[in-house]
């Protein structure tokens, strides 16, 4: 199985939708996804990740399938810095002391970002609907692996399409990966493709395995950038 993580379009925030380059990144996106082919499409309720998936649903034919747990986080707000950032997943990396110093083992319990119960409560919420969502497409985690109730030879292909400071927070979980480390090293463009296989090798169980993170290269073929002007300025 593959799941193809998506982070929504160019998001015009203040209405909840898209900018109008948002919408050719999301029909671009449509494009290369009927191309790929898909067997079931999921979406945050949120209206840009909604509007981003009906281009997806347009071109291939899919329902799509609501999961309120894929919207934006929420309870992660830090105040406001010198350079705007107000969410946790866009802190500078430079100011977190375990990103500063990353020679000491990663302990979950002393991530900069789940020290505090509120948050690791936000955190552990999150992976129990991970873990719940997967199991009902066969996979039932136990530790950091997955037991198969799946076919063996599971070649499904499902498209989530969900939010950027979301996103992370689930490649964290799903690749135990330290918080801190993925929200302050990587980023999830819009319109991003990022690829996760349950690889499974004559066994019951399968581990999930990163092909690629944020992948917009459906946007360079149809002549568009990611011109996402957000936090950072515009990103070609």
């Amino acid at each position: 199985m593959k799941i193809l993580l998506i982070r929504h379009a160019d998001p015009d925030y203040a209405a909840d939708g898209l900018t109008p380059a948002g919408h050719k990144e999301a029909e671009a996106l449509g494009e290369r996804l009927a191309e790929q082919g898909l067997d079931r499409l999921f979406a945050s309720p949120l209206g840009r990740a909604r509007q981003t998936a009906e281009y997806i649903a347009a071109r291939t034919g899919l329902e799509i399938e609501t999961e309120p747990w894929l919207r934006e986080l929420h309870g992660w707000q830090v105040g406001s810095l010198p350079d705007g950032a107000s969410h946790a997943w866009d802190y500078p990396a430079e100011m977190i002391p375990t990103l500063r110093d990353r020679s000491g083992f990663w302990r979950i319990d002393e991530d900069h970002w789940l020290r505090r119960p509120d948050r690791r409560a936000l955190y552990d919420e999150l992976a129990a609907h991970s873990d719940a969502f997967l199991k009902k497409l066969g996979y039932i985690r136990d530790g950091g692996r997955y037991r198969c109730t799946a076919p063996a030879d599971d070649r499904r292909k499902i498209a989530l399409v969900c939010h950027g400071g979301f996103g992370r927070a689930w490649l964290s979980w799903l690749l135990q990966l330290p918080l801190s480390h993925v929200w302050g090293g990587f980023w999830l463009a819009p319109s991003s493709v990022t690829t996760l296989l349950w690889e499974r090798r004559g066994s019951d169980y399968a581990m999930p395995r990163c092909l690629g993170v944020g992948d917009i290269s459906h946007l360079y073929k149809t002549g568009l950038s990611c011109s996402f002007a957000g936090l950072y300025g515009n990103i070609e």
